[in-house]
């Protein structure tokens, strides 16, 4: 597990217990994720991206209303990138979280919501505490749609 990648969540307000998903983007490697809102992290089993104000495994944070569901979209577009051929690569746009995801292996962190607390609520504190800690979004992320 990836402890020290989580590290920028130590001003988060209230005690964070993330639950560690190893290889999320498998087939079916996000059976064990509950059918619930929350927020998710993908982190890189290889490499360490560089930020401005440091380095880190966070290559993605999302939020669904769905956990289960949105993880396994997520896993079948990458499937799709891990199958793909040359011409495919310059024929057709994928995120740019996918091929990370593809080079560098991609585990997971996922965290439900409590109580009537909405996923993007809890995602905007966690890119907040991402943004603060780094001086940056994690690379697959687009820009500040998270407030």
């Amino acid at each position: 597990m990836h402890k020290l990648d989580l590290s920028f969540l130590s001003a988060f307000a209230r005690k964070v217990r993330f639950s560690f998903l190893p290889d999320a983007l498998e087939p079916d490697g996000y059976a064990a994720v509950p059918p619930k809102r929350g927020v998710y992290i993908f982190v890189s089993q290889d490499q360490k991206f560089v930020y401005p104000k440091g380095n880190s495994r966070v290559f993605y944070i999302g939020k669904s209303d769905n956990l289960r569901r949105r993880i396994r979209e997520h896993s079948n577009k990458y499937l799709t990138v891990c199958e793909e051929t040359q011409s495919d690569f310059f024929s057709r746009w994928e995120y740019g979280r996918y091929y990370y995801a593809k080079a560098f292996g991609c585990d997971a962190y996922y965290l439900p919501v409590s109580g009537v607390e909405e996923s993007k609520d809890l995602e905007s504190k966690i890119m907040e505490c991402f943004y603060n800690r780094y001086k940056a979004l994690p690379v697959g992320n687009g820009a500040f749609s998270y407030r």
